[in-house]
């Protein structure tokens, strides 16, 4: 395995409690698309109904070893089977995957039919509005190309806000609480990133928010 291969797949792995904090109760029947190596899955608790969705081989091949049912695959086709079956969960985890899809807005769709009438979604989209966009563009001159992160190469979707309420008002579904993670860097670890969060205020807070996470219902329609 390549050094960079590694960084990704370090990038993709973790209990989130980024994610977790989004969660309402103690859901039992739980479905992770995108689950990595199911360390999100896991610490959540292994007491209720999990279900992960992985593409990749290796990941897969962890996240099976972990949680209760793992569906290797594509995540459109196997939410689709999901739905077709008539499957239903409590929660519905997206943590930074519905950028790497072809067509995340028929996912959302296929979460929204398989969510319990008091079910909940959280959603992590990486911010395409962060500071570096604009600096590589308009600095630079061209579109950044990463190893991970807002603009990891692997990504075949962008999302600003705006566009991830689009995405989900289409699928029918609407935001129920939200939070954010401010960085100043795509390197987690790099020092002064702990000052996003000190000036993500006013304009300033979509150039320093590094994710927008959001908690999901199932619409209601109006009388």
């Amino acid at each position: 395995m390549s050094l960079e291969t590694e960084d990704t797949l370090i990038a993709y792995t973790g209990d989130r409690g980024d994610v977790i904090g989004l969660i309402d109760g103690r859901p039992r029947r739980i479905l992770d698309i995108g689950c990595s190596d199911g360390s999100l899955l896991v610490a959540l608790g292994g007491d209720g109904e999990t279900t992960g969705i992985e593409l990749d081989d290796e990941l897969a091949a962890a996240a099976r070893t972990r949680i209760r049912t793992l569906i290797q695959g594509d995540a459109l086709q196997a939410t689709s089977d999901l739905c077709e079956s008539g499957a239903e969960f409590d929660l519905v985890i997206c943590a930074d995957i519905l950028e790497h899809l072809v067509s995340p807005e028929l996912v959302m769709k296929n979460v929204a039919g398989m969510l319990a009438p008091d079910g909940q979604c959280v959603v992590s989209l990486p911010n395409v509005r962060f500071w570096t966009t604009f600096w590589e563009l308009g600095v630079k001159g061209r579109w950044p190309r990463k190893p991970r992160g807002v603009h990891d190469r692997t990504h075949l979707r962008w999302f600003t806000h705006k566009d991830a309420v689009d995405m989900f008002t289409a699928a029918g579904l609407e935001v129920d609480d939200r939070s954010r993670n401010y960085r100043l860097s795509d390197d987690p670890m790099k020092r002064g990133n702990s000052l996003g969060r000190v000036i993500g205020h006013g304009p300033i807070r979509p150039f320093v928010t590094y994710q927008n996470l959001y908690r999901l219902r199932r619409r209601v329609p109006a009388a």
